[in-house]
């Protein structure tokens, strides 16, 4: 009786008959922490005596989806006044809507709400009316395979790997705390910590279960230097948040920001319907071509499965096209290995919609829409709207950005002055100085008082 005194309960059932979408197993669901008690595993925290609104109603609402064979019964735990212990009475959960409701008292409590299975399927979850839905998978994550801060894993069964530290850091003995907010989650997706140990050894923990909302691992503090990295089974595995050391780690979420490749000049259009894009490295025109060329691209949203490959020509004129490559939100750095003849290297891609905030060309930046502004100029570009340095004035032969009359010529069509100082003439010498070409001169020297030339 002392329990119905303290504790308003409603149960109420709505249909007999599991939901369909969107649901989560308790198991999966990281708001729930484990129980102390193996016949309550698990256990949702209502509040605690550090919230001065303790004392008030404390209400679970949870729609449950599907029950374990058997059934599964929650209670209500609670601390009393002078601070002990309560266990409710065990009530089964139905499928549909269960809502319990523990009565508000004037003093600082905490109240929990314990279940006996981690197999209840729910698709909706509120305490006080605030629905938490942490739980529940959504479209708004990245995937693991999609982020350029997990690099590929040597073994098969952990693909994917975060590095939180190596050994050459010096604060790499400090403990190491990985934070990532799950969004969606396959089947059977794990996590595991390697570390390095005092002698250099490798260790691996034990696979742990990932769950839908945060999962926080800390790796604890070692007086040696080591690398710790986390192991990953999945790349379909989507978050919202990560974290490593309480820094934010945002190089590789999708964002709204950046430029669609579709909309970049900087692009030519492609030949091949499954290559629309192209961005050229080099031409076998210029000398310098067969150095090694990179391309640098900082990716902010990727429609699935874009990929580029590398076009390139052979030492004897050919084309060669690189197996098809995954792209990856963040920095994608692709480098073509130096020859020794000129050739062409170009980039491909697979979709304009890849949007980006940074593009580079061997280290040189590469602008879209980038020409001369200066309407007075005479290479202005009226649909150009960064200028990118190159406006130029006509010069004197009227040549755009030109340098005008070379070094040694007397006009802009390259003619210089003959011996007798005739811009373009055809004298090739003027031996005496007299004004008068070699050729035509019937004296070449100075003629004497009686008229002999030289006499």
């Amino acid at each position: 009786m002392r329990f119905l005194a303290l504790l308003c309960f409603s149960l109420f059932a709505f249909g007999t008959h599991a939901q369909s979408g969107n649901d989560v197993a308790i198991s999966s669901c990281s708001l729930f922490e484990a129980g102390s008690n193996a016949s309550w595993p698990a256990v949702l925290t209502a509040t605690t005596t550090s919230d001065a609104l303790s004392g008030e109603a404390q209400t679970l609402s949870i729609n449950v989806t599907s029950l374990p064979t058997g059934g599964a019964q929650y209670r209500v735990y609670k601390t009393t006044a002078n601070g002990s212990d309560f266990f409710g009475n065990a009530q089964d959960l139905v499928v549909g809507e269960n809502t319990v409701t523990v009565a508000a008292v004037a003093f600082t409590r905490t109240v929990k709400f314990q279940f006996s299975s981690e197999d209840i399927m729910f698709d909706v979850l509120s305490i006080n009316s605030v629905a938490l839905d942490d739980c529940f998978a959504s479209n708004s994550g990245t995937a693991i395979s999609a982020c350029s801060l997990f690099e590929g894993g040597s073994a098969e069964a952990w693909p994917y790997v975060l590095t939180a530290t190596t050994a050459d850091d010096d604060a790499s003995g400090d403990a190491q705390a990985l934070s990532i907010q799950v969004t969606s989650l396959p089947a059977g997706a794990q996590y595991r910590v390697y570390k390095t140990t005092a002698n250099g050894s490798d260790f691996f923990g034990t696979p742990q279960d990932l769950v839908l909302g945060a999962n926080t691992v800390t790796v604890s503090g070692v007086a040696f230097n080591r690398a710790v990295k986390f192991q990953f089974s999945s790349g379909a595995v989507e978050f919202d948040e990560l974290a490593i050391n309480g820094e934010a780690l945002s190089g590789c979420a999708a964002s709204s920001s950046g430029i669609e490749i579709s909309s970049c000049d900087v692009f030519d259009s492609g030949s091949a319907p499954a290559w629309p894009y192209v961005l050229t490295a080099a031409l076998s025109s210029e000398a310098s071509s067969g150095d090694a060329q990179t391309m640098s691209i900082n990716i902010t949203s990727l429609p699935s499965g874009a990929q580029y490959r590398v076009y390139k020509t052979t030492a004897n004129g050919s084309d060669f096209f690189g197996n098809p490559q995954a792209l990856v939100i963040g920095e994608n750095v692709v480098t073509v290995s130096a020859v020794a003849f000129q050739r062409a290297v170009k980039f491909q891609f697979s979709s304009g919609d890849i949007a980006y905030d940074a593009l580079s060309i061997n280290e040189e930046e590469q602008i879209c829409d980038a020409g001369c502004t200066d309407a007075a100029a005479c290479n202005y570009d009226a649909e150009s709207t960064i200028d990118d340095g190159s406006c130029a004035e006509l010069d004197e032969c009227g040549e755009c950005g030109g340098s005008g009359i070379a070094p040694g010529d007397c006009d802009c069509d390259g003619n210089v002055l003959d011996a007798l100082g005739v811009c373009g003439g055809d004298c090739s010498e003027d031996a005496d100085a007299d004004g008068i070409c070699d050729d035509e001169d019937d004296c070449i020297g100075t003629p004497d008082a009686c008229g002999v030339c030289n006499g």
